[in-house]
C-alpha cells in the first residue's frame, strides 16, 4: 500500500509540473497567466473534495479506495503516453486530451482517495 501512494505521489508531481506545458503548446492561456491555470485545478480539486464529504460515511471505504487507485492510476498511466507523445508538438488534439485527463484525475484523486 505504501509502494502505491509513492508512485501515485511521483506521478501527482508529473501530471503538475508538466501541465502548465501543456497548456502553453494549446495557446489557451498566455504564459503569465499561470495563476488562472492553477486557480481552475484547485476549484476543481475542491468542489470534488467537498462533494466526497457528502457520501464517503455512506459509501465503504475500501470499496472508495479500491475505485479511487484504479482511477487514478488510469487517469497517470493515460497523461503520462499523452504527454510522452504530445508535448513539443502542435497536434491541438492530443494536447487537449492531456488536458482533459489532468482533470480527470483533478476529480477522481479529491473524490476517492482525498476525501475519504
Amino acid at each position: 500500500m505504501d509502494l502505491i501512494c509513492i508512485i501515485v505521489s511521483a506521478l501527482v508531481l508529473l501530471i503538475v509540473c508538466s501541465s502548465r506545458q501543456v497548456r502553453n503548446n494549446l495557446n489557451l492561456f498566455s504564459s503569465h497567466n499561470l495563476l488562472t491555470q492553477t486557480t481552475g485545478y484547485v476549484a476543481c480539486c475542491l468542489l470534488f473534495n467537498t462533494v466526497a464529504v457528502t457520501f464517503m460515511d455512506r459509501v465503504r471505504r475500501n470499496w472508495l479506495i479500491s475505485l479511487g487507485f484504479f482511477c487514478v492510476m488510469s487517469c497517470l498511466i493515460a497523461e503520462t503516453v499523452l504527454q510522452k507523445n504530445y508535448i513539443g508538438t502542435t497536434d491541438k488534439g492530443g494536447l487537449a486530451a492531456a488536458v482533459v485527463v489532468i482533470y480527470l484525475f483533478a476529480i477522481s484523486f479529491p473524490l476517492f482517495l482525498d476525501g475519504p
